[in-house]
C-alpha cells in the first residue's frame, strides 16, 4: 500500500523519491502488507512509479521474502 506514513515506520517502508509520475502530491512511502483486493475495488490508475523507485521497491520485496 501507498501511504504518507507520517506517524509510524515499518522495517521496510519504502519511501518513494520520484512523485512527478505517480500523480501523489505529497511525499509517501510504499508499505509492504499482504492483503487482497478484489480489482473490481480499483477504479483507475492514478499514475506509476518512477524506474528508481520500482527497482528500491523490488529490492524491499526481495528482502522481506528472504525473511
Amino acid at each position: 500500500m501507498i501511504t504518507r506514513g507520517l506517524a509510524t515506520h515499518w522495517a521496510n517502508d519504502t519511501p518513494i523519491q520520484r512523485l512527478g509520475s505517480t500523480g501523489l502530491s505529497v511525499e509517501s512511502v510504499v508499505r509492504w502488507k499482504g492483503f487482497s483486493l478484489d480489482n473490481r475495488l480499483i477504479s483507475r490508475q492514478i499514475g506509476v512509479l518512477s524506474p528508481t523507485d520500482r527497482k528500491s521497491c523490488q529490492a524491499a520485496l526481495r528482502r522481506l521474502l528472504a525473511l
